[in-house]
């Protein structure tokens, strides 16, 4: 039961870098798109 929890918020906490990557990939980098 724990290991799944931690799994999961791992999950969660890898997906949230990932999307922070991108905006801030789109902030230094100008026309860029994701499209």
């Amino acid at each position: 039961m724990m290991f799944e929890t931690i799994a999961v918020y791992s999950g969660l906490i890898a997906t949230l870098w990932i999307f922070i990557g991108v905006y801030v990939a789109s902030l230094f980098y100008e026309g860029y798109s994701h499209c």
